[in-house]
């Protein structure tokens, strides 16, 4: 899988996915050409953050039925979604 991936059977918001965004800073990701362009086609775009154990991350703040979604700097990966 590259670094910016479409993934199928997801919802008609979804956009891309990024991987490995802890080896880049902040303004790396904000500022990334990938990023404006998207917010060009797209409009206005969220970022949610994934990791696959969220409960080591988030530590107290954890709960349950939040589909893995934590803020987006302390992520595995980056899933990118149209905002409606």
């Amino acid at each position: 899988m590259n670094k910016y991936t479409k993934r199928r059977n997801r919802t008609d918001t979804y956009i891309a996915t990024i991987t490995g965004p802890a080896k880049l800073s902040d303004d790396a990701i904000i500022n990334s050409d990938f990023i404006k362009n998207l917010k060009s086609v797209y409009g206005k775009i969220t970022l949610r953050g994934r990791h696959s154990n969220r409960k080591a991350v988030l530590g107290e703040k954890y709960r349950r039925g939040t589909q893995n979604d934590i803020p987006w700097r302390l992520a595995e990966t980056i899933d990118i979604y149209k905002r409606s």
